[in-house]
């Protein structure tokens, strides 16, 4: 029911919180190039300090692309990536970034290494599936066992023996008859 009364106007809301960084994916894109563009060959120490990112290696970082971009943890950065217009890129900015420590893989000490891409859900353990296509095995295969010896006898009589000794009887008094 709609309140006629002209007292009641609602007022504008002015909106919560901080403002987004980026109203475009074109433009957090951009951002993210010029990042990277801070560790190519060409470009200088001095010019990632100027723009406020300490480096201790020649190689990106989701921490340094996050205080780059301006959010001020992971979290945020990671939860912009829930955003439907934004999720692409950030997808994409940080397998740049997993690319990089991929690489390391193959260089000495790569322990660093290893411990990144555990963060972007890489695992160092095998994992063995043991059901068939997606259900359990629970069937026992099916054993045939196959008789190649004769048969058995049914009594003592029925066995052939070549050679038959005589059988030895003992009396109750223990001679032997």
């Amino acid at each position: 029911m709609k309140d006629s009364n002209p007292e009641h106007k609602e007022e504008a809301k002015e909106p919560v919180g901080r403002p987004p960084l980026f109203s475009t994916h074109e433009e957090l894109e951009k951002m993210g190039k010029e990042y990277f563009a801070l560790f190519e060959e060409t470009a200088a120490p001095e010019e990632r300090k100027a723009r406020g990112i300490e480096v201790y290696e020649n190689r990106p970082t989701i921490t340094g692309l996050c205080l780059f971009l301006g959010f001020e943890s992971r979290d945020a950065f990671y939860r912009y990536e829930k955003k439907p217009e934004f999720q692409y890129t950030i997808k994409a900015l940080r397998t740049k970034i997993e690319n990089v420590y991929e690489q390391y893989l193959t260089t000495k000490g790569a322990a660093g290494a290893i411990f990144a891409l555990k963060n972007f859900q890489w695992t160092d353990r095998q994992e063995i599936d043991h059901t068939s296509g997606g259900e359990k095995i629970n069937q026992m295969p099916e054993i045939k066992v196959y008789n190649t010896a004769p048969p058995l006898a049914g009594s003592e009589d029925s066995v052939d023996v070549p050679n038959k000794m005589p059988v030895i009887q003992q009396s109750e008094t223990g001679k032997t008859e």
